[in-house]
């Protein structure tokens, strides 16, 4: 399958999502509003909620990465929480940017 639009994977790279990089971090939450809203609208329905679930997602034992394309925006995240005494890891959440499903 094609990218969308001519997009190329090499337009976008997977980077640790840095705590620091507020503007990062906000458009993470925004994500989780935007993308979640039509079919699972509890889930995430305010930013407040949103902003949360990445304070939590940020947690230094955890895995979040950011897909961020050619400028440096932010067009999707995915965190890595352990389980089971860290012998496995769970996916949690998965988001991506409409324009780029």
């Amino acid at each position: 399958m094609s990218p969308p639009d001519g997009l190329r994977t090499d337009d976008f790279r997977v980077l640790p999502l840095n705590p620091a990089d507020a503007a990062a971090v906000e458009r993470a939450a925004a994500l989780l509003v935007e993308s979640f809203r039509e079919h699972h609208p509890r889930a995430w329905p305010d930013m407040e909620a949103a902003r949360e679930e990445l304070r939590e997602c940020l947690n230094p034992e955890w895995i979040i990465l950011g897909a961020f394309d050619a400028d440096g925006a932010l067009v999707g995240w995915i965190g890595g929480q352990p389980q089971y005494y860290g012998d496995v890891w769970e996916l949690h959440p998965m988001v991506v940017d409409e324009r780029f499903r």
